[in-house]
């Protein structure tokens, strides 16, 4: 990586960050000795938010129309809609956005009106429903001498209230229910006084009416009121639903504006002096030398110039592999990157990850199948970079999975010496290897050799790394010895199965290279003693690497629960079939198809996972610590559409 610095007119700040956008491998950083944090009111954030107010406004006020499952499938597969940059920017100049924001706005606030209103008429007209018989207006209520006053009082209330307002008053019923009473009563304007102090103590609730008509007529009136606003809520739907059809001009005016949004922010990184912007950042070497080139051609008074990283800055880590090694890159980034002068170690992982994770599916009937969904969706479906290389690294470990199935014997769980004889399953039969169900100490011993295998590796991997850097005597007398102990110990153990007359000399081999550790281990120390006893507890690791390599024994567990689940699925289905007669067979389909389905997603998932962290726990830390910083260029990134490249 090369980091650089750029002295630019202050005019011309923006259109070479727009250009380094477009470029899109340059990283930006702030440079700013005054950090000010950035306005978010300013124009283009309040555009942005607008657009944003006009999708949801789309999602929540369009009713999409129902589409069949093909329809369904093929937008599904077609993916964001695809345009040129110069299409793309040609429609968001061009498109009256502004017009339709504000359109919608008042829309949306016609609708809100609508519906609030409505709320309020179905409430006013619950309130006036029980005085629909009153027949008398508001200002029919007081005479010269008189006055009315409505309300409810409980029905056991109203003896009581009759005793408490005895006199010249007149009570009428309006509406009799089971447990209240709606009362007008009438009393002289002379003993108002009186009467409403003594109307107090009954129980008597006054009403106030929301109208000044009769009941019965301002229900009329209301109810051809709410037989109109749901038409008027029609109407303006139908306006929204026609702007609708924007929507894709919409998105991509949201993401032409959020990329400008981006150089904006990333604008107020730069240190600036009245006249001049001073820009940093970093790119590869490749891109530096393409930028010296270019630069001084597209923007006159540009100066470029390389420059060091400060004192503690981290250096940004582009993870960049060949097309075969690249979808295991996924397994690398979900740990961490390497740190800048660490080795990559998605080359080193590649073969042991797929190995395993075909270990761990073990199934050749699995494995086609996953290898048939992994390609189609790499062909036929649009996604991102990212989803792309987890599915291409399916395809490879789909591959290893039918080769580990093909030698255990292993089609979906069925057994080929319960089939009937024929040529194929006789060719079937000649390819098997092993039978885990009858043999898994054999599988055993094979995922142990596996964990010894890489953990040998590791230590080569390390002891290059150690020289690429000129640690010599730390490669030399660290894991290079290691390298070897472990091919003395193996060894050891071969002469031992396989050829006990050179078990001796397997032996005098491990107390060799015993004495060797002993003697070098204790290389880092100063004194003596303390040599010889680091170089003593060094023999320790010995546990530690059995610990390691124990931890491989778990290829066997989840391969045999890819087996013993498909068996138990197989088996069940048969038994359906066989307990329901004539339709047994339609029972089994729906089993069988099912409960293959389950035990391969969940041994997929088993599988990546746990061959995952076999390289994460016992392969990484031997060689590198992780945790580099991600390279994060300035780049156009579209949430909504697909730019042709």
């Amino acid at each position: 990586m090369q980091k650089f610095n750029i002295v630019v007119d202050k005019r011309k700040k923006s259109a070479l960050l727009s250009y380094l956008q477009e470029r899109g491998d340059v990283e930006v950083v702030d440079v700013r000795t005054k950090k000010e944090e950035p306005s978010s009111e300013h124009e283009i954030d309040l555009l942005l938010a607008e657009l944003d107010f006009v999708l949801d406004l789309f999602k929540e006020r369009v009713a999409k129309e129902k589409e069949g499952l093909l329809a369904g499938v093929k937008r599904f597969l077609a993916g964001p809609p695809e345009f040129s940059h110069q299409d793309f920017e040609r429609i968001c100049q061009s498109f009256d956005y502004l017009k339709l924001v504000s359109d919608l706005k008042k829309w949306d606030d016609d609708l809100v009106r609508l519906e609030i209103e409505e709320k309020e008429q179905i409430e006013k007209m619950e309130i006036l429903r029980p005085w629909q018989t009153l027949g008398l207006m508001r200002a029919e209520l007081e005479t010269g001498k008189t006055k009315s006053v409505l309300g409810i009082i409980p029905a056991q209330g109203l003896s009581n209230l009759k005793k408490v307002v005895n006199g010249e008053v007149n009570i009428r019923k309006v509406k009799e229910e089971v447990k209240d009473y709606y009362l007008v009563i009438t009393y002289l304007k002379k003993n108002e006084e009186t009467f409403l102090r003594d109307l107090q103590s009954t129980g008597f609730n006054t009403v106030v009416l929301p109208c000044e008509n009769t009941p019965a007529s301002e229900i009329q009136r209301i109810e051809e009121r709410l037989e109109e606003v749901p038409k008027l809520k029609r109407d303006v739907l139908k306006q929204i639903k026609r702007a609708g059809r924007s929507e894709g001009k919409v998105k991509m005016v949201y993401d032409y504006w959020q990329n400008k949004k981006k150089v904006k922010d990333i604008a107020g990184w730069a240190e600036n002096t009245r006249y001049m912007s001073f820009i940093s950042g970093w790119t590869s070497v490749l891109g530096f030398k393409k930028l010296q080139r270019i630069l001084p051609q597209k923007f006159s008074g540009v100066y470029l110039e390389k420059t060091e990283k400060e004192n503690g800055e981290r250096v940004p880590v582009i993870v960049a592999n060949r097309n075969l090694m690249e979808p295991f890159e996924s397994v690398t980034r979900i740990y961490g990157l390497p740190e800048y002068n660490e080795l990559d170690p998605t080359p080193y992982l590649s073969f042991f990850f797929a190995i395993f994770f075909g270990m761990c599916l073990s199934d050749a009937g699995y494995g086609i199948v996953l290898l048939i969904a992994s390609v189609a969706v790499v062909k036929f479906l649009k996604l991102s970079e990212g989803v792309k290389r987890l599915f291409k690294l399916m395809i490879y470990c789909s591959i290893t999975t039918i080769i580990v199935g093909v030698l255990y014997g292993a089609y979906f769980s069925i057994s080929l010496v319960d089939l009937p004889a024929s040529s194929l399953r006789d060719f079937l039969l000649s390819l098997q290897v092993i039978d885990p169900i009858k043999s898994p100490l054999q599988i055993m011993i094979i995922s142990l050799l596996f964990g010894l295998l890489q953990g040998w590796f590791a230590r080569m991997v390390n002891v290059k790394y150690l020289l690429s850097k000129k640690r010599i005597k730390e490669a030399l007398l660290g894991d290079f010895i290691w390298v070897w102990a472990i091919l003395a110990i193996i060894f050891f153990g071969i002469t031992k199965l396989f050829f006990p007359s050179l078990a001796r000399i397997g032996g005098y081999t491990v107390i060799g290279f015993a004495v060797i550790l002993v003697l070098t281990q204790g290389y880092q120390k100063k004194n003596i003693i303390a040599k010889f006893f680091s170089g003593l507890l060094s023999l320790y690791k010995v546990v530690g690497m059995l610990s390691d390599v124990l931890s491989y024994s778990r290829l066997l567990a989840l391969g045999l629960t890819t087996s013993i689940i498909g068996l138990v699925i197989n088996v069940i289905a048969l038994l359906f079939k066989d307990m329901i007669p004539y339709v047994g067979v339609l029972v089994m389909i729906p089993i069988l198809i099912g409960g293959h389905l389950f035990n391969m997603g969940i041994n997929i998932l088993g599988g990546f996972i746990h061959s995952a962290r076999l390289q994460f726990v016992e392969f990484f830390p031997k060689f590198m610590e992780g945790g580099g910083r991600m390279f994060k260029p300035l780049k156009r990134e579209y949430k909504f559409t697909r730019i042709k490249m």
